[in-house]
């Protein structure tokens, strides 16, 4: 997939493996730009972009913004939890950008 690193100005093809590689052991952070607004789970708040970030060894949090606008949920996980979550590929996401 094309994902593009914001810190080294360029774009990378990477697999959905070599992202979490560098989410983890970069210490990068790695946003999700959606086409369009999001729901959340319970329906009721909105976003455009998810955020994810590694707190410590393979601890992750999925923060969100709308509009440019930090939202105060957030969702911790562990690696193993990942698989579920993680998936740069859902039709819904327009852009992966590496910071």
């Amino acid at each position: 997939m094309k994902v593009f690193d914001q810190t080294n100005d360029c774009e990378l093809d990477l697999t959905r493996q070599q992202l979490l590689d560098l989410l983890t052991d970069g210490n990068r952070e790695v946003d999700f730009i959606m086409k369009q607004p999001q729901p959340d789970d319970s329906g009721l708040v909105f976003y455009d972009k998810e955020i994810w970030v590694c707190t410590k060894e393979k601890s992750f949090t999925r923060s969100y913004e709308y509009k440019g606008r930090a939202l105060r949920e957030f969702h911790c996980f562990h690696f193993h939890d990942l698989d579920g979550q993680f998936d740069p590929r859902r039709p819904n996401v327009g852009k992966v950008i590496l910071v």
